[in-house]
């Protein structure tokens, strides 16, 4: 008979917890667009290149190299130079992360609410 090992700590999954359920509205997806936003909701800032995580029907997430305030409309425009597309929509930031000290990463509500046919192109 061999001796049985002791399980790996790390694989055991706690199960007195069941699960949790995705709460969100819509389903965020990862996509391939140049993205650059501007915090002068007026037009007349210059347009800060960052780099898409995700994006969904209500709003987007991305890395950016400058800390963007809670709080502040912007506004996200989106290109995919490859077949030609580009949109413009205002958001709103909702919260921040910071990775490192020249790294944060930003999540936004779309001021108004997408179609999932705003974001296939992108997709």
């Amino acid at each position: 008979m061999s001796p049985k090992a002791a399980p790996n700590p790390e694989t055991v999954q706690d199960t007195s917890k069941p699960p949790q359920k995705e709460r969100r509205a819509f389903r965020r997806r990862p996509f391939r667009a140049r993205v650059r936003i501007q915090t002068d909701t007026l037009g007349m800032g210059p347009l800060l290149e960052v780099t898409g995580l995700n994006i969904s029907e209500g709003g987007i997430a991305f890395a950016v190299s400058k800390e963007v305030r809670i709080g502040k409309p912007i506004v996200i425009e989106i290109v995919r130079p490859s077949i030609g597309k580009q949109a413009k929509w205002e958001a709103e930031v909702k919260w921040v992360k910071t990775v490192s000290e020249k790294q944060f990463h930003a999540g936004c509500m779309w001021r108004r609410r997408l179609n999932f046919t705003d974001i296939q192109t992108f997709l």
